[in-house]
């Protein structure tokens, strides 16, 4: 069994596409995403519609307890964010879904216990963890798969896998490789896989200036196996 593991689409369908893609092509049998669909990207109901249609199971991120009124906003982070201004604008329905899947969730998948996340169990959106504090974390089951960072690892420690596939939509680590994961939870085997990615102009002229330089980045570190356009797998 293979699993696709997303998160942290923030708005930008055109790279969420690119990304279920992607994983369609790789033969997944399951999509697991992991919360932050929306806010700082300007394509909101695209990403929520597109979601839908993978037939992804999807968490609460903090940009969606943020619409919800469940968690609280900066005044300086609003026009940073730029959330949609009420769940109107969304697909009818997805604020129903992701209050009721809510900020975690148990699956048990290729008899592995797998616990999902978007941020840091007792913490969700406080806590931002890297790669060398993972294995600090106490959690019930054999895999953990947190986003919120938007930079990926694959952590094994004491015969379990910590997961962060990193972000599908605002990478922070190298701005053109959008981040995704496949988990192969009989196997207990992950692997981080970056797709190319251009932001499109019209895109980069509706986030803030903050986010578009996120786009910019570069790191000589990148984690996770690079893929080129024509090294990327068909679709069996």
């Amino acid at each position: 069994m293979r699993i696709g593991i997303i998160s942290d689409a923030h708005g930008n369908e055109p790279g969420l596409a690119l990304a279920l893609s992607f994983l369609k092509r790789q033969g997944v049998d399951r999509l697991l995403f992991l919360g932050d669909a929306i806010g700082y990207g300007p394509y909101n109901r695209e990403t929520c519609e597109k979601l839908e249609r993978s037939g992804a199971d999807c968490l609460m991120g903090n940009h969606e307890a943020m619409l919800l009124g469940l968690e609280h906003m900066p005044e300086w982070a609003v026009d940073i964010v730029r959330l949609p201004k009420s769940w109107g604008d969304l697909p009818k329905g997805w604020g129903d879904m992701v209050r009721a899947n809510g900020l975690d969730k148990t699956v048990e998948l290729g008899g592995r216990k797998i616990f999902c996340t978007h941020g840091v169990p007792g913490k969700p959106f406080t806590c931002y963890v890297n790669a060398e504090q993972a294995s600090d974390i106490d959690f019930d089951g054999d895999v953990m798969l947190m986003g919120h960072t938007h930079r990926p690892y694959v952590v094994r420690h004491q015969g379990r896998l910590i997961i962060n596939p990193g972000s599908c939509g605002v990478p922070r680590d190298y701005g053109h490789l959008l981040s995704l994961a496949i988990l192969d939870p009989e196997a207990m085997d992950a692997q981080v896989h970056r797709l190319p990615f251009t932001p499109p102009a019209a895109m980069l002229e509706r986030v803030h200036p903050r986010v578009a330089q996120c786009f910019e980045r570069t790191t000589e570190d990148v984690f996770g196996k690079i893929w080129r356009p024509d090294e990327q797998p068909q679709q069996p």
